[in-house]
């Protein structure tokens, strides 16, 4: 695995769905978000990674931790699926 962000927004994924608003509501702990991969048919020799970033919105939770400062950022990892020979 590459360990920096190799993925490239709107050719590996795309970026408008990791730039968005994630609500989590009132008493729940989780919420879902997908992010739609694109598939470039090319052999990779690596899987590509990219970050995703929660923010907190000051304006809507002031005074809301959104996690602890490990876990704020996670690193998505797109799996090539994609076959080196032909069959």
């Amino acid at each position: 695995m590459n360990p920096t962000p190799s993925a490239d927004p709107d050719v590996d994924y795309i970026a408008s769905d990791i730039n968005t608003t994630l609500t989590i509501p009132a008493g729940r702990t989780t919420a879902s978000l997908t992010v739609n991969i694109i598939d470039d048919k090319l052999v990779e020799d690596y899987e590509e990674t990219f970050e995703l970033i929660l923010v907190r919105n000051p304006l809507s939770l002031p005074e809301c931790v959104i996690t602890d400062s490990d876990t704020d950022m996670a690193t998505i990892t797109i799996q090539d699926d994609d076959c080196k020979y032909d069959v």
